[in-house]
C-alpha cells in the first residue's frame, strides 16, 4: 500500500469510526495505483460495500453489494455496482431528487470542501440510515428495486 493510501485509511479510521467499530467494517482492498494522487479503498461488512477513491485531493464515496467489485470500476456484467453514497442517503432519509438548482448550489458547497470536511459531511450523512443501508445492500430486494427507480430518476 501505498503511503497517501495508508494516510487515506488512516481519515478513513477517524470519519468512520463508527462502521469498524459498531458495524464490523474492514478494509478488503486497497490500490494506490495511477500515479500516486489516487488511491481506492474497499470496506466490507457482512451487508455490503463502501469504496472511497481519494483523486487528486477530491473524494468519491459510493455503497455497493457484497457482489460489486472492489476495482475502480463503476460496473459490473454491464450493470451499475456502486452507487453515490450522498444520493443513497437522500433515498434512506426520504428526501426527493433535488433539482438541477439545488444539486448545483450542493456541488458547489461540496467542491469549497476539503478532503477531511467532506468525509465528515459524508460520515454525518450515512450513519443516521446505517441500519436501513444495511438492510436495503443486504438482501431487502424489495426496497433496491425501489432505489434503482430513485437512482435513475
Amino acid at each position: 500500500m501505498t503511503k497517501e493510501c495508508e494516510e487515506f485509511l488512516e481519515q478513513l479510521r477517524a470519519h468512520f469510526k463508527y462502521l469498524f467499530d459498531e458495524y464490523g467494517f474492514k478494509a478488503v482492498a486497497t490500490d494506490g495505483d495511477r500515479v500516486g494522487e489516487h488511491c481506492l479503498v474497499v470496506l466490507q461488512s457482512s451487508h455490503f460495500r463502501i469504496r472511497f477513491i481519494l483523486n487528486q485531493g477530491r473524494v468519491e464515496a459510493a455503497l455497493g453489494t457484497l457482489a460489486a467489485p472492489p476495482t475502480w470500476e463503476d460496473r459490473a456484467a454491464g450493470e451499475v455496482a456502486w452507487f453515490s453514497m450522498r444520493e443513497v442517503c437522500e433515498f434512506l432519509r426520504g428526501n426527493h431528487r433535488p433539482s438541477p438548482k439545488d444539486l448545483r448550489e450542493l456541488g458547489e458547497r461540496l467542491f469549497r470542501m476539503s478532503a477531511d470536511e467532506y468525509l465528515e459531511w459524508l460520515s454525518d450523512s450515512l450513519r443516521p440510515v446505517m441500519d436501513q443501508a444495511n438492510q436495503l445492500f443486504g438482501g431487502d430486494a424489495g426496497g433496491r428495486v425501489k432505489f434503482l427507480e430513485y437512482y435513475g430518476s
